[in-house]
């Protein structure tokens, strides 16, 4: 699993520095593997270059900041790093189809690439069938290992969200338990906004949270879609997070 671990140390990487002039070196660096390496094996699994994935991510949180702040066109461009209004407009216009003049007037149009993140389904066996959900995180974090139904942690500060979608009827709840050595942990639950068809964080809403980090969350009311379960950690040390579905 050493390699889910390193794919996703690159990608938290590059999210916390979309702003940031950042290049494959900085990537390759940041996680110790060469250049031509480290390429090869991120396309090997995604599809896509970095290069090709740190564009999109760009663009697309452009297109969210758009619509949602009273950024400048060319405020914008310049946050996500590109030298002119004009090089962005026509990279914006290619990726959503639409010029940044109407993304900031509807949204509807926009398109969303997600942040990366690794599913593993292994079947085999006994008739063995599991799938193992890797997060995303945000913030500042030190060793981990994702888990089979959750995640430890020998530091962390900030918050680690696991993305699901339900589909028909199932599950009916998700129960979870979490501790810490040291500092507080919480976690919530977020659906989509009324309207809203990406499952970008800014546009979920929290609807339960649990303060002591341990619980059970109703998923019958929630209708087919995405929801995210997001866990808050604030100077915490060995962490770990466990859930379970139940239907």
């Amino acid at each position: 699993m050493e390699w889910i671990q390193t794919i996703m140390k690159a990608v938290h990487y590059i999210e916390n520095n979309l702003t940031n002039d950042i290049s494959l070196e900085d990537v390759s660096n940041h996680i110790f593997m060469s250049s031509s390496n480290f390429q090869r094996i991120f396309n090997s699994v995604t599809g896509i270059t970095i290069g090709d994935y740190i564009r999109n991510r760009r663009l697309s949180l452009a297109g969210q900041d758009l619509f949602l702040t009273d950024s400048k066109v060319i405020d914008i461009a310049m946050r996500y790093q590109y030298d002119t209004s004009e090089s962005f407009s026509k990279a914006f216009t290619r990726f959503h189809g639409i010029p940044p003049s109407v993304a900031q007037k509807q949204s509807d149009m926009l398109k969303f690439f997600h942040p990366f993140t690794i599913n593993v389904f292994i079947q085999g066996g006994f008739n063995m069938s599991k799938e193992i959900i890797v997060p995303t995180f945000r913030g500042e974090w030190g060793e981990y290992e994702v888990t089979e139904n959750g995640v430890t942690a020998k530091r962390f500060n900030g918050e680690i969200l696991f993305h699901f979608e339900k589909l028909d009827s199932k599950p009916s709840s998700v129960k979870f338990e979490s501790s810490s050595e040291k500092g507080d942990i919480s976690v919530s639950i977020q659906y989509l906004k009324d309207g809203q068809k990406n499952n970008h964080p800014d546009n979920m809403e929290t609807r339960e949270e649990s303060a002591t980090g341990n619980g059970v969350f109703d998923l019958s009311k929630l209708k087919n879609g995405y929801y995210i379960l997001r866990i808050f950690a604030k100077d915490a040390e060995n962490v770990s997070f466990k859930y379970e579905f139940l239907n």
